[in-house]
């Protein structure tokens, strides 16, 4: 194979050899205006570049392919390694390094602001045709000592590595050139490390993202950046959400959403509006929740953003299912797959189908519940996303226990029980203790599930989840119903009942029967107006009151334990 090489390039004229050593920089394809930026000088002028790639193609040197009406080159592997070694030999590959880092800079911030508009998907798929040599800019970058420009072309990606779930790419690269924020202009460290936190934030680290994201506010506020300023205080608002630290969340949204207000910058203001209306939809509040998520999806359609379009629509879909209507669930959610997966966005497309699964599950479809979570299991661990990993096994363990594998179940909810202590999420952590309780007192121990409920119902109280307390009431009622204690159990009932209505929130369809059985058996083993009194005084009793009753009823001295 050398020797075809040898005899191939010794055919070839000198300019035609000089380009031909050039072109070797590329490490994949490469367009006409990547060559005429990157290889002339010399003999080669910038007008002779396609010539000469022409006579290349005709020797065998270059291969061709089409794309979308474009042409693009490429070299086989052994015969760019030939080239390079000319290259070197030449004493080029300093400078050439340098252009193609300069063309590949140029490139990204070409593509940036199109990543958040109506041509966001055309530039992500540009991007990621050059991703091989974007990626290889950037280690030239690092081994070159230019790592102030490897950092500005990392800010630049990041957008484009968070869309298409490159996150420990990403922040890999970051890490590599973060030495070159303390001396690059303060717009290229605040575009970076605000970048390194986002993706950060997209695998639940919140720690670094935390970290991160309070180095970037402070900069973007020096350089008089309202909107940098309100992306790095929606993600500390995010981060402070999913701890389940809602006033906190509130205060930093409500800043940013300011910040976006006073900018005028729909964008910014859409994500902003999504983040409340998300802490809205986990507190309960389902119509503010609506509200905000409507105003952020008119705002992502002026816009032409498909990416946050699809995130608002699978929101709403939560918002549906919540109440009740399933079927406009459903719709929503196919709706923002297929914009998700138009998008090539892994990160949503994993997510979705957690819901799609969650929403099987309502309408105890456990089977196809089952498979769906799988799916989104299987992406969400490719992501490293810690926070998706979790829920996933969190749904998935009580789709396996409805499907009457308890052992297994078990051991899913307690990998995303540990998960959810790791990342301080007091929601979800409440959730699965709700998981625990209902699989507890269905295999005959409602000491332990009365233990288990009396947990979830202390941290979702802490955080103001207000579903999540109607959840635990009515677990709580159930385990009252079983140890004989009927008056509190309807009394619990009714509390629960109270604060659903209040929220528009029916059961679920699959936990209805059970529901049922457990109201019947209470009204049926006490007289009707015993029944009645207590019910209606749940249902009338103040909220606070009526946990702290609860409370008392059923907590255990310390934190449950594991079962063995």
């Amino acid at each position: 194979m050398r020797a075809t090489i040898d005899w191939s390039h010794e055919l070839l004229s000198v300019p035609e050899r000089t380009l031909f050593r050039r072109l070797s920089v590329f490490a994949g394809g490469f367009s006409l205006d990547a060559a005429e930026s990157v290889c002339p000088g010399g003999e080669i002028g910038t007008l002779d570049v396609l010539d000469s790639l022409a006579r290349l193609v005709d020797k065998s040197l270059l291969l061709t392919e089409e794309l979308d009406g474009d042409v693009r080159y490429r070299m086989l592997e052994t015969i760019r390694e030939y080239g390079r070694e000319k290259l070197a030999v030449a004493g080029e590959q300093v400078e050439l390094r340098g252009r193609h880092l300069q063309w590949h800079l140029a490139l990204a911030e070409q593509a940036e602001p199109h990543l958040r508009g109506p041509e966001q998907i055309t530039w992500l798929d540009r991007l990621e045709l050059d991703h091989d040599d974007l990626r290889t800019a950037l280690e030239w970058s690092r081994t070159g000592g230019d790592t102030g420009t490897g950092l500005q072309l990392a800010g630049a990606l990041s957008i484009f590595w968070a869309r298409r779930g490159h996150f420990s790419e990403g922040r890999e690269r970051f890490s590599a050139a973060e030495s070159a924020a303390s001396t690059a202009p303060a717009t290229v460290s605040a575009k970076a490390i605000y970048g390194a936190g986002l993706l950060a934030f997209l695998q639940a680290d919140f720690p670094r993202a935390e970290l991160l994201c309070n180095q970037s506010l402070p900069l973007y506020r020096e350089l008089g950046d309202r909107s940098g300023a309100a992306l790095s205080l929606a993600v500390l608002g995010g981060i402070a959400r999913n701890r389940g630290d809602f006033p906190q969340a509130a205060a930093l949204l409500e800043e940013g959403l300011a910040l976006a207000r006073e900018t005028g910058d729909k964008w910014t203001l859409a994500e902003l509006l999504r983040g409340l209306g998300l802490m809205a939809r986990r507190q309960g509040d389902n119509p503010r929740a609506k509200a905000l998520l409507e105003e952020s999806l008119a705002l992502w359609r002026a816009v032409g953003d498909k990416w946050g379009l699809a995130y608002c629509l699978t929101h709403l879909g939560v918002v549906a299912g919540i109440e009740g209507n399933f079927e406009r669930a459903r719709m929503l959610y196919e709706e923002s797959l297929a914009l998700a997966k138009e998008l090539g966005d892994r990160n949503q497309i994993a997510e979705i189908l957690g819901t799609l699964g969650s929403l099987a599950m309502d309408h105890g479809d456990f089977e196809r519940a089952t498979s769906l979570l799988e799916e989104s299991l299987v992406l969400s661990r490719e992501l490293g996303n810690k926070r998706e990993i979790a829920v996933a096994l969190g749904n998935l363990a009580f789709a396996t226990y409805r499907r009457g594998d308890f052992q297994r179940a078990t051991t899913l909810l307690e990998d995303s029980r540990a998960l959810f202590h790791e990342l301080g999420d007091k929601r979800n952590i409440a959730t699965a203790l709700v998981i625990l309780g209902i699989m507890a007192h269905h295999n005959g121990d409602p000491e332990r599930a009365g233990h288990l409920f009396a947990e979830g119902l202390s941290l979702y109280r802490e955080i103001g989840d207000r579903l999540g307390i109607a959840e635990c009431l009515e677990g709580l009622g159930a385990v009252a119903a079983t140890q004989g204690n009927l008056e509190r159990a309807a009394r619990l009932l009714g509390v629960a009942e109270g604060l659903r209505d209040a929220m528009a929130t029916p059961i679920p369809p699959s936990e209805r029967a059970e529901y049922e059985r457990v109201v019947s058996a209470v009204r049926g083993a006490l007289p009707e107006p015993i029944f009645s009194e207590a019910w209606e005084r749940g249902r009338a009793i103040a909220l606070d009151e009526a946990v702290e009753d609860a409370l008392r009823f059923a907590a255990p001295a310390g934190p449950v334990q594991k079962p063995s």
